[in-house]
């Protein structure tokens, strides 16, 4: 167990003042051992272990002292006359009304009080109201580097991207360190510190019961993280409302199987949750249910449907695999296996309402300008950048136009215009 050297010789400095020690920090950085230290300390240096009482109200045999009568009378009951009593008194704000217990004692003579307590409740505005200026306020910190090194002994290097990854909490230090360990435990602490320590601040500053609960645990973690990310710089409501829209819901609506809750960060106007979160809402449940989604096409037919769909110029070849795993007849002039063979370049032909006809149409060579009419874009640019020609494509569907003449011969560094529709 390291000595925490700094804060032993702060507490040491305020010994016997006329003051209420207070030593706040956040769950788990070392607040309780350091006064077990303290104690330690007063023992080495002569003080007789009646002179030092003890209570830490996570311990169960002193439930009865969350009374704070009950407290007051065990404390004074073991106050040593004309001698200093040293009362130490850890987690106090577990104590309903603790503060008239801490109070009373302080105006007794030869009486030197500490506490402790997490910063969900005794924070600088807290005390200033419940102490009314008669303490003074000791802020503990996790582990130093210097610290962190001492616990664990590993070489400054080593330690500090140690340190750097998994913080300075004395639990993380001491115990066997795995990814996974130490990120469950971190985890642990940030729920409790993100969502317990403030939802009981809530309901201790809300009169209306119903106003106490913190109802959106994502949306309160998502404003955690954007305040981490602004340390150092001013921060006011609106800096957070810029950042953050937002949209919860349901879905399908008439049969809710998900819940989801969209925030974007989001600076400056306009800000709209519905029109920004709501449209990736919208994306989110379309892509949920599309998974789940079985149709059969059977379903898709009527009397006035054209089963046959309307084919593009250009490889036929690849023309001819679609069609035929659609089940719709082809009238080829060739032979050949998409899966195996190169590009086969022709035309297409609908042949009545169930079949199609597919040629095969001799090519230029590459040193000429293909023709490219009826194409679609993908066929269109690989016949003309194969032969060292750009493109620059306008619109979309069949190619109806195209700026170099077919037949004609290639120019170095040529360009060709192609438009669709």
């Amino acid at each position: 167990m390291v000595e925490r050297k700094e804060y032993l010789d702060q507490l040491e400095q305020w010994r016997e003042e006329q003051v209420i020690k207070v030593v706040t920090g956040i769950r788990r950085c070392g607040k309780s051992t350091l006064l077990s230290q303290y104690q330690d300390r007063l023992k080495a240096g002569g003080v007789p272990a009646e002179q030092i009482v003890s209570v830490n109200f996570e311990e169960l045999e002193y439930e009865e002292l969350l009374d704070y009568r009950k407290l007051y009378a065990y404390l004074k009951q073991r106050l040593v006359a004309g001698q200093t009593t040293y009362i130490f008194l850890d987690e106090i704000q577990k104590v309903p009304d603790f503060e008239k217990v801490v109070d009373s004692l302080y105006v007794k003579p030869d009486v030197d009080i500490y506490i402790t307590g997490s910063n969900a409740y005794m924070l600088s505005g807290d005390l200033a109201t419940l102490l009314t200026g008669r303490y003074v306020e000791i802020r503990m910190l996790p582990l130093s580097l210097k610290e962190f090194l001492a616990v664990t002994g590993l070489e400054e290097e080593r330690g500090f991207a140690e340190y750097l990854r998994s913080g300075g909490l004395p639990y993380v230090a001491r115990m066997n360190r795995t990814t996974e360990k130490v990120e469950t435990y971190l985890e642990g602490i940030y729920n409790t510190v993100i969502v317990k320590d403030i939802e009981d601040r809530q309901a201790r500053k809300e009169s209306d019961p119903g106003r106490r609960k913190i109802t959106d645990v994502a949306l309160l973690k998502t404003i955690a993280k954007y305040l981490a990310s602004v340390v150092g710089s001013p921060v006011s409501v609106r800096g957070i409302t810029n950042y953050l829209v937002s949209f919860a819901g349901y879905f399908p609506a008439d049969n809710p199987r998900y819940s989801c809750i969209v925030c974007i960060q989001k600076s400056g106007l306009p800000a709209s949750g519905g029109s920004m979160s709501g449209k990736v809402f919208h994306d989110i449940a379309e892509g949920i249910m599309a998974q789940s989604l079985k149709l059969d096409v059977k379903d898709a037919k009527d009397s006035a449907s054209i089963f046959v769909p309307d084919v593009k110029n250009g490889n036929v070849l690849a023309a001819d695999y679609v069609l035929t795993h659609l089940g719709i007849k082809t009238n080829t002039n060739w032979s050949g296996s998409y899966a195996n063979g190169n590009p086969i370049w022709g035309k297409a032909e609908r042949i009545g309402s169930r079949s199609i006809k597919l040629f095969k149409e001799k090519q230029y060579g590459k040193s000429t300008v293909p023709d490219i009419t009826g194409m679609g874009a993908r066929d269109a640019i690989f016949c003309m950048e194969s032969r060292g020609i750009r493109t620059r494509i306008h619109g979309r569907g069949k190619v109806i136009k195209q700026s170099l003449m077919p037949g004609t011969p290639v120019k170095k560094g040529s360009i060709c215009i192609i438009e669709l529709n």
